[in-house]
């Protein structure tokens, strides 16, 4: 994969609530009457809703647009992504406008020569390089072409005061999907909650990250390989916005391009095309304030 350094601007990435308030089943009683714009914003991502919050579920924000894939089991819209300008959240990680990016980075499985590995780039690699590179907390967008993207999406919205962890069944009616040849926007979040050097943003990193029981696997898989390779022990949470064809850049993402929102997970989830940018975590901000 190309990385290539382009500045380094200190960025003050944002958020509103918290992913423990949206774990818990809660909301914030200071965002409960609140409407954002997403115009406000370069690119966003966790929970959110352009409707109600009986449809609060897996979201990504970009180009003015928040995406959401609609947990509200009353309407048509249930498992369908729903879209506008106009939004409520609990916890949302947010870039933006004022962010510059501080890497470019790109790949694609056709420039490959060497015809005995495995030509696709694997999703926890492809953090691992970019994290190997940057060596410090970062936020990335992209434009995707996964070979095989597996994925999943809350179905129930999360507002009654029910973990979701502790109520799978009730939250994940829906199995999770193994898309192949997916277009998508993806957005995330990366660091290595274990490099006491970086305590104080990861404590700030807290609202985004979180430990996901059903990324166990590939989180113990990370700790062996780490003991005998050069494998850093990564923290990360990634949604995408699957797309009906390739974008050239974010801006050309509309709704009607629109498929569903996804919860990203590394394990069997594969690259054969990515072009991207990386914003180094400098500082959080609560946006909310």
């Amino acid at each position: 994969m190309k990385i290539n350094l382009v500045s380094q601007h200190h960025n003050t990435l944002g958020y509103l609530g918290s992913v423990t308030d949206v774990i818990a089943g809660k909301i914030n009683p200071s965002l409960k009457n609140k409407i954002f714009h997403a115009e406000d914003y370069a690119y966003g991502f966790e929970i959110g809703t352009p409707k109600d919050w009986e449809s609060l579920g897996d979201t990504i924000l970009v180009n003015n647009h928040l995406y959401t894939q609609s947990t509200d089991q009353q309407s048509s819209d249930f498992g369908k992504v729903i879209s506008g300008e106009e939004f409520k959240s609990s916890g949302l990680f947010l870039i933006p406008h004022r962010a510059e990016p501080n890497a470019e980075f790109s790949y694609s499985s056709d420039s490959r020569t060497d015809l005995n590995s495995d030509l696709f780039l694997d999703f926890s690699q492809f953090q691992q390089e970019l994290y190997q590179k940057i060596q410090e907390p970062f936020a990335f967008i992209a434009q995707v072409l996964f070979k095989n993207l597996h994925a999943n999406a809350i179905s129930k919205p999360p507002i009654h005061a029910q973990n979701i962890f502790e109520n799978t069944a009730d939250y994940f009616k829906i199995s999770p999907w193994d898309l192949k040849n997916q277009h998508a926007f993806i957005m995330g979040v990366v660091t290595n909650f274990e490099d006491q050097k970086l305590k104080n943003i990861n404590q700030a990193l807290s609202a985004a990250l979180y430990h996901n029981p059903f990324e166990h696997h590939q989180e113990h898989k990370q700790e062996t390989q780490s003991q005998s390779k050069n494998i850093i022990p990564l923290s990360s949470h990634t949604h995408g916005l699957c797309l009906k064809q390739c974008v050239s850049h974010p801006q050309d993402i509309v709704p009607s391009l629109a498929e569903r929102v996804v919860h990203i997970f590394s394990e069997n989830s594969s690259i054969q095309k990515i072009q991207g940018q990386v914003f180094i975590i400098s500082q959080m901000q609560d946006l909310n304030s």
